[in-house]
């Protein structure tokens, strides 16, 4: 797709036009949810200052992982490490759960799980643990010890992991009781302790199982967690909303301020229960359509790899640290940093069309 192409019910149209349209669209709407697939900070900003001119709801695609990491979070707490002094220092490294390079494909790199730890008090080759459904290709070979379990099974298995931590009985066979033990005793005997996770497997009590483990063996040697899921973009999103209107995702601004209940603003619900009409689509950068998000009229502002038949109108935005240049969360620093346009292009942002569609909506009521 032509890197500033736009569509009206796709036919070719002019910039201008699409964004008349797509305004035309969010004044007539009753309720609009604005969902996020993938968005740097001021698209963020701008969604929500859009969502609460026209009462809209705000939602991105991976807050239901990243809602139970809040909840833990916000009850229980976490030890957490950024990716880089866990490459630096981790002996050992217990991953859990499957899909783990799906959410976050290059972490064997980024983790450097081929490397042996170059700063770790004792030298030697680092330690690799893992319990899951299968262990992944690619990190297939440099897993030691494993427990093979389904994922609607592993919440147990962490569970007896941590009691076997702690001294306690469990009801197994010999065989997997003797596995659940060998990782205790390499968890245990570890002086730099990293788990990575996939909280999109895992319910909020599962994480904060996974929180306990760390908690406990703390205790004893030093021990940190780190979340594979999300592609850190819902986290761009969760930091934005929080500073601007005090909550996470999801939010509500059809009262004239800021609500969040994660059930009532759940953009899938929304349109299920057909509450709301329509659906802004908003992805500066590779992100899939949910096909629910099909189900009512959506407008769509995506990259120029994004081609979506279903949407009433489509309009081409730059992409975010590519065509313009853009703040997001990173894994590298598990923080917000500043990224420099890699090939400065004059397509527009999804920030700058989406403020152009709030201006001309307050033109508009003027």
């Amino acid at each position: 797709m032509p890197r500033n192409a736009c569509f009206i019910d796709g036919r070719s149209v002019a910039l201008a036009e699409a964004t008349h349209a797509a305004a035309g669209l969010i004044a007539a709407s009753r309720l609009p949810v604005f969902l996020i697939g993938a968005s740097d900070v001021a698209g963020a900003r701008a969604a929500i200052r859009l969502a609460a001119c026209v009462g809209g709801a705000v939602d991105h695609i991976a807050s239901e992982g990243a809602l139970r990491e809040l909840d833990v979070m916000r009850s229980f707490g976490k030890f957490i490490v950024t990716p880089s002094e866990a490459r630096n220092r981790a002996d050992t490294v217990l991953l859990i759960g499957s899909s783990l390079t799906k959410a976050w494909p290059d972490m064997a790199d980024v983790l450097g799980l081929a490397a042996g730890p170059r700063l770790a008090l004792q030298p030697g080759r680092r330690e690799i643990l893992w319990i899951g459904a299968d262990r992944e290709e690619g990190l297939a070979r440099l897993a030691g010890q494993t427990i093979v379990t389904a994922d609607e099974t592993l919440p147990a298995v962490i569970a007896a992991l941590r009691a076997r931590n702690a001294g306690r009985r469990v009801g197994l066979a010999a065989s997997e009781l003797a596995s659940l033990d060998a990782i205790v005793e390499k968890l245990q005997r570890a002086q730099f302790g990293l788990v990575v996770y996939n909280p999109s497997i895992l319910d909020a009590l599962a994480i904060e199982m996974v929180a306990g483990l760390v908690a406990d063996l703390n205790r004893t040697t030093r021990f940190s967690t780190i979340s594979g899921g999300g592609a850190g973009n819902a986290e761009t999103l969760m930091q934005t909303a929080g500073w601007m209107t005090g909550f996470p995702v999801r939010i509500g601004l059809g009262r004239g301020y800021p609500e969040h209940d994660p059930w009532r603003f759940g953009a899938r619900r929304l349109v299920e229960s057909r509450e709301a009409d329509l659906v802004v689509w908003i992805a500066s950068n590779t992100a899939e359509l949910p096909v629910w998000a099909a189900e009512t009229t959506l407008a769509a502002l995506t990259a120029a790899t994004s081609n979506i038949p279903a949407a009433k109108v489509q309009i081409t935005v730059g992409e975010h640290g590519r065509d313009h240049d853009a703040v997001e969360f990173v894994r590298e620093t598990q923080s917000l940093a500043w990224r420099r346009a890699s090939k400065h292009s004059d397509v527009p942002s999804a920030a700058a069309l989406l403020d152009d569609i709030l201006a001309s909506l307050t033109r508009e009521a003027a």
